[in-house]
């Protein structure tokens, strides 16, 4: 007989995590070593995916907000980085006026897996059970965890309210490995109703050298779990952290106006594109943004192939683009006076082209204001503006029942 399982949640606990250390001077922050990206999350020109990036970026964040802080029993003295003096011992997770040593101008570190950060050496390297898959974590072991977060989400929901990506060439770089990365997660700025982090991953490329492959400055909003609408943030976390991080402002996009012509790619939320908020999860609003992108530039060439012409007309819609009453999945005026047509790639286009996309994104701007749920339709609408003059800047609106839920810009390496 099938026993009911409890609700799901990520196991944490096993994740292979090394090089654990916190501080909390000059704002908090961790690092540690992770797995890097697995093969799944690379397209088919073996460019790590946006999405991909997102989700690794995600579980390693929630890794970092819920691991237990260590304590004075588990916690062992690393070798400083810099000038490879010893570290004092470290404080335990429950001090949190740390002090600075006046001396070696050393800076405390908490530490709780004693795996060195130069893994090349087998000699220095420990084998075996990491630290943190010996344990489970209790709740109340996890309210020591950084910046107290599981106290937050056991209060409220935490939905994302926008985030900028900026990857470097190495990130496409096939010389540079991803597969065992350096994970920093940095306090960035505490709002009202939000919270502002950064989160930095650096590829390994020599024995004392990295290099960034990517950087996210992300915004969560504190929801109320019987609303679902947003909150303000509690009282004890803005006393003790506001004003305590590296930004001097929260993250905000200006919302841009989608013109009377895009291209309109349709899709149906799937179960594979939600969370365990059981809506659409962060990273599929990017997958179906690059998805719409390649869809306008394929319906372009095979448009071209089979008809010769310069591409400067419409395309007749087919049934899959259609709604229940056969009318476009559109809600642009143009769109609307000709309910047969849909905009062709190459007229909501002009400039980007499939060998700009292999050189991969440089950055991209994502702003979510309605959420969407399993079974829904919506409407992945992009489009480049000539007049900006960068041919490798995209722009994406997400729109269900005619009403934008996310905004996505995206610039790709042009040089």
């Amino acid at each position: 007989m099938l026993t009911k399982r409890s609700p799901a949640k990520a196991p944490l606990e096993q994740m292979n995590v090394s090089n654990y250390r916190y501080t909390d001077r000059p704002y908090p922050m961790v690092e540690c070593t992770v797995p890097g990206l697995s093969q799944e999350a690379f397209d088919r020109d073996w460019n790590p995916k946006p999405a991909s990036l997102m989700w690794v970026d995600a579980i390693t964040r929630v890794y970092a907000l819920n691991r237990p802080l260590p304590t004075q029993d588990d916690c062992t003295n690393i070798t400083n980085q810099g000038g490879g003096a010893p570290a004092h011992a470290v404080e335990t997770a429950s001090d949190v006026d740390r002090k600075v040593d006046s001396e070696r101008g050393l800076e405390r570190e908490k530490v709780l897996d004693s795996t060195p950060h130069n893994v090349e050496n087998p000699a220095d390297t420990v084998v075996g059970d990491s630290a943190s898959s010996k344990m489970f974590w209790t709740q109340s072991q996890r309210e020591q965890a950084f910046i107290n977060w599981p106290r937050i989400t056991k209060e409220f929901y935490v939905f994302g309210a926008c985030a900028e990506f900026t990857m470097s060439r190495a990130l496409y770089d096939p010389d540079v490995p991803k597969w065992l990365l350096d994970f920093r997660f940095t306090q960035g700025f505490v709002g009202t109703c939000s919270v502002t982090n950064i989160t930095e991953f650096y590829a390994r490329v020599g024995e004392n050298e990295k290099r960034l492959l990517w950087k996210n400055t992300y915004q969560l909003v504190i929801v109320d779990k019987k609303t679902r609408k947003p909150t303000r943030t509690p009282k004890w976390f803005i006393d003790k952290y506001q004003g305590w991080g590296s930004l001097q402002k929260g993250l905000a996009f200006r919302p841009f106006k989608r013109p009377r012509l895009t291209y309109c790619h349709p899709i149906q939320v799937q179960w594979s594109d939600t969370d365990e908020y059981r809506h659409a999860n962060w990273s599929s609003y990017m997958k179906w943004a690059t998805d719409a992108l390649h869809a306008a530039l394929m319906l372009d060439k095979n448009v071209k192939s089979s008809s010769g012409d310069s591409g400067r007309q419409t395309a007749t819609a087919t049934s899959t683009h259609c709604n229940n009453d056969k009318t476009p999945l559109t809600t642009s005026p143009e769109q609307a006076e000709n309910p047969g047509k849909m905009a062709r790639g190459a007229v909501a286009l002009c400039g980007i082209n499939e060998e700009t996309m292999r050189q991969g994104l440089a950055k991209f701007q994502v702003s979510f204001y309605r959420e969407c749920l399993e079974g829904d339709q919506v409407e992945a609408h992009v489009w480049q503006d000539g007049s900006d003059g960068d041919p490798g800047l995209v722009y994406c609106c997400l729109v269900k029942d005619r009403e934008e839920i996310c905004q996505v810009k995206m610039w790709y390496f042009t040089e």
